[in-house]
């Protein structure tokens, strides 16, 4: 052979064992990759809770085919085929454990079943034993055994829930002393009612002296009370103690005899207050009726001025009636309407003289005057107008103000009027005027308009 033929055949034969080598490779992995799916799925099963030794065996040989690939795909193909088989028989052992766990946990819950059952059992036979015990009253002559009993059924109570076998082997424990109960209860209960009959014989003795007592003290505090028409008012308390004397000492009776004196009292002292109250209200009742027909006998012309006050005194009358005012305080608010009326009336024999005046005063200056009269808003309106066209307005309120208006003037001829209107009634009537204010319309038909003046005889503020 040649050296060209040998060379080609030595490189022929390197590319064979490079793909053989890649082949086991690659059969490396893929067997690699199975195994490990194979262990995961196990480990999903929670194997490893029941062989964990054999299941850390596979992990390692597992972590050893995983590093082997790369260096000898040889070893770690021949290394998949082993574990392959050492995988199932792995699986095998855990699913016999864990048959054998679970037949373990079911004879071990069948255990605590009955024992739970058994403590149970034991459990309701002694609480009704201990619930009788109690209602015959062992407790008041072994205490410390029921008090025993009654400890160890709690602790039954909270085991039965945790630990059935412990609670069972406490009933056991409960089955001990619990027969000797009944001995124990009758030689202490012959003991207390020879006890019990000395007691009850002190006690009458003792009960017959405090009645005797309670009853000496009754009389006594009764007497005590200085005021007749008090005790009159605690008849029923006192009657109501006396019904009760048996079961009160003597400091008691004193005690709730004082109380009752002080409620006496108290009522007393409620009465005369309701009845002085109810003669208050009684003479404001009659001072507002009083006020009423005073206000209603003045012809007063401001009709809601007038209803104002009347509307003030039927308040003051509902008010009294329901207690909601004092008849005090009502007979002041009273007397203030009354004044009010006054002034009204007052104040409206002075708007009725300024209205005679200014009326006098339009007639000197040629105008024809209408007849005053009683406007919505309270205030009294003068109209005078003249044959050629001329008018006057003039508009007095309860007040004293006054607005009027001269107007259908050509050009400012209107100012001699108002002049003349204003020198008249101050001269001859006392009225001055303030806070004048002239508006003027239009320039060829002008009027103006003036505000407030000072009644006669009338001392500040605007009229």
């Amino acid at each position: 052979m040649s050296y060209q033929e040998s060379a080609a055949y030595r490189l022929q034969k390197q590319e064979q064992e490079r793909i053989q080598r890649e082949q086991a490779r690659q059969s490396a992995e893929a067997s690699y990759k199975s195994l490990r799916a194979q262990y995961e799925e196990m480990v999903r099963k929670g194997y490893s809770g029941y062989v964990p030794d054999e299941m850390a065996r596979l992990w390692s040989a597992l972590e050893g085919i995983n590093k082997q690939i790369g260096k000898d795909p040889y070893g770690a193909r021949d290394a998949c085929y082993s574990l392959g088989n050492e995988i199932p028989a792995v699986g095998r052992l855990a699913e016999a454990a864990i048959r054998e766990f679970q037949a373990e946990e079911a004879r071990r819950r069948e255990y605590l079943e009955h024992a739970r059952k058994s403590a149970e059992s034991f459990y309701r036979r002694y609480e009704a034993q201990y619930e009788e015990m109690a209602r015959k009253g062992y407790a008041g002559y072994i205490p410390d055994k029921m008090e025993q009993l009654r400890n160890d059924l709690q602790t039954v109570r909270e085991q039965l829930v945790k630990d059935p076998a412990a609670a069972r082997d406490t009933c056991y424990g409960i089955g001990k002393y619990i027969s000797s109960f009944a001995r124990l209860e009758k030689n202490a209960e012959k003991e207390a009612e020879r006890a019990e009959a000395v007691r009850r014989e002190e006690e009458r003795i003792e009960r017959q002296r405090q009645q005797e007592e309670a009853r000496d003290a009754y009389y006594a505090a009764v007497a005590s009370i200085k005021s007749p028409v008090a005790a009159g008012f605690a008849q029923g308390e006192l009657a109501e103690i006396q019904k009760k004397l048996s079961g009160m000492t003597a400091e008691d009776v004193r005690r709730a005899v004082e109380n009752a004196a002080l409620a006496g009292e108290r009522k007393a002292e409620q009465w005369k207050q309701e009845t002085m109250r109810k003669q208050s209200a009684a003479a404001a009742r009659e001072a507002l009726k009083s006020v009423r027909e005073q206000i209603a006998s003045k012809s007063i012309e401001d009709r809601a001025a007038g209803a104002a006050l009347m509307a003030q005194i039927d308040a003051l009358e509902r008010d009294v009636a329901e207690g909601r005012r004092s008849a005090e305080d009502a007979l002041k608010d009273a007397e203030e309407a009354a004044r009010k009326s006054d002034e009204l009336l007052v104040s409206e024999a002075e708007r009725r003289q300024v209205v005679v005046a200014i009326a006098k005063e339009l007639r000197a200056q040629g105008f024809s005057v209408a007849r005053p009269t009683l406007e919505q808003g309270g205030f009294v309106k003068i109209l005078a107008q003249r044959q050629s066209g001329e008018r006057a307005e003039c508009h007095i309120d309860a007040h004293g103000k006054m607005q009027y208006r001269f107007d259908r003037y050509p050009a400012m001829a209107c100012m001699k009027d108002i002049k003349r209107f204003h020198a008249d009634l101050s001269k001859a009537y006392g009225i001055s005027f303030s806070d004048e204010r002239v508006l003027w319309e239009n320039p060829d038909r002008l009027s103006a308009d003036g505000f407030s003046y000072s009644a006669p005889d009338q001392q500040g503020g605007n009229a």
